[in-house]
């Protein structure tokens, strides 16, 4: 998929095989999508009349990008500085940086550290299915089991607010077909975070459980189970997990995770030594441009407990590269989740 921030780039569209990483701004990156055609992937990255097109590595020796296509990225001011890397089959076939060198950003290097957004998904996935593999629950099990605040939910249908019928389930959260949607671009003017909304921000909340019984109380957009909308389901999913596992959610991730996988630089806050090498947000978008940390949506600070799963992680390009090499490998070799974090350990 491809998702705001870090960006997973596969020839058959299903399976990590390469990443893209750029210092664009969330609301930019929503509109750029993927196109999955069979082997022959193409992603467009798409603002205002601009696309450019990168075509993904297919056999040895063809790369889905080279150093003039990132450049374009920059040259349109699609991103800032930029980084891509792919592997195939095995071995890492591709690997590139470039600079913007434009005031207000910053080189990026091994050591830079990403806002991954919507990469956190794939990693919160892992985790529910580390749990489901040690029978800790099951995909139809009503999500008010674990948190009763969603045994009675209510509906949209036209102007009239009314009481679900379907329960919501562990399997409407692991797809998007819940009802929640994402809740930034309302009502305030598009483009601008509302802080007062149900939408995951460090600002009104500073706890999962806390956040939870926020969102049990909003009216969905349909019945449960009915329709497909991407939305805070991974947010509501990391909660799920504290319950389940007896531990926080960040702390079950560090260990079933992060720990075994070595991924050091990969969490929801970061320290002042950290705060230094994150990369800037650039924002291209109605009256605003240029590089700014004045927009993030998350404050990342350690005393905070609201760690969205949905995207609150922040990652390096070689610790999120670890992860989706061994979704990959562990979907090559059959292994479960489990023993393939451990072997990678």
């Amino acid at each position: 998929g491809i998702c705001n921030g870090f960006q997973i780039l596969t020839e058959s569209g299903l399976l990590p095989g390469a990443l893209l990483h750029n210092t664009s701004h969330r609301f930019i990156c929503k509109n750029t999508y993927l196109q999955a055609i069979n082997r022959n992937t193409v992603v467009t990255n798409k603002y205002s009349e601009k696309a450019v097109k990168i075509p993904i590595a297919h056999g040895e020796g063809r790369y889905f990008a080279d150093e003039a296509t990132l450049k374009s990225l920059i040259d349109n001011e699609i991103t800032g500085s930029n980084v891509a890397l792919v592997y195939q089959n095995g071995k890492k076939i591709y690997h590139e940086v470039v600079q913007s060198s434009k005031e207000g950003d910053k080189d990026i290097n091994e050591d830079t550290i990403f806002p991954i957004w919507s990469m956190t998904k794939p990693i919160t996935i892992v985790a529910m299915m580390i749990l489901h593999e040690q029978k800790k629950f099951e995909f139809e099990d009503h999500v008010s089991k674990y948190i009763p605040a969603f045994k009675e939910l209510s509906y949209k249908d036209g102007e009239k607010i009314k009481k679900c019928k379907n329960p919501l389930k562990i399997i409407h959260l692991l797809t998007h077909t819940s009802g929640y949607r994402y809740y930034d671009e309302e009502p305030l003017p598009v483009k601008i975070p509302n802080y007062e909304s149900i939408h995951p921000n460090q600002t009104q909340f500073n706890d999962l459980a806390t956040y939870v019984e926020a969102v049990a109380k909003h009216p969905l957009e349909f019945e449960p189970g009915t329709k497909y909308l991407y939305g805070i389901n991974q947010a509501i999913l990391g909660r799920v997990i504290e319950v389940i596992s007896g531990k926080s959610f960040e702390a079950f991730l560090k260990e079933n995770i992060f720990t075994p996988l070595r991924m050091v630089d990969t969490g929801f806050s970061m320290n002042n030594e950290k705060r230094k090498r994150f990369q800037p947000l650039w924002i291209n978008s109605e009256q605003l441009k240029g590089f700014t940390y004045l927009l993030d949506e998350m404050t990342y600070s350690p005393l905070s407990n609201a760690h969205f799963g949905g995207e609150g992680l922040v990652s390096t390009m070689n610790d999120y590269s670890t992860v989706s090499y061994t979704h990959l490998r562990a979907h090559e070799t059959k292994a479960n989740l489990v023993c393939r974090l451990l072997l990678e350990k």
